[in-house]
């Protein structure tokens, strides 16, 4: 039988202490919470009812309006919907009374 050789560097990391977990903390906390605001609700709805009247009118045998609301709905409100942010006063005061303990 062949022996087991140690391969050079397979040693487990250091970790800097700066990084380490301490115990009984959370490593790096961030914004704690959901990051969606009203604004983002609104803006979802209104995407999913431009998305339903494509469909309808899919339905009903447009060849130019449902492809656009389609697209529409699909390509540019939904992803505005996701990628607006709360503005900072909501963020301050919601985040002041989550402190994740």
């Amino acid at each position: 039988m062949a022996k087991k050789r140690k391969l050079k560097g397979t040693t487990k990391p250091k970790i800097k202490k700066s990084l380490q977990r301490k115990s009984g903390s959370r490593p790096f906390p961030k914004r704690v919470g959901w990051s969606f605001d009203t604004i983002n609700y609104i803006a979802f709805g209104i995407g999913i009812l431009v998305m339903i009247g494509g469909y309808i009118s899919l339905a009903t045998g447009s060849e130019t309006l449902a492809p656009i609301l389609l697209v529409l709905s699909y390509c540019v409100i939904i992803p505005i919907a996701i990628i607006l942010k709360p503005t900072k006063q909501k963020i301050n005061k919601s985040s002041i009374g989550n402190t994740g303990d």
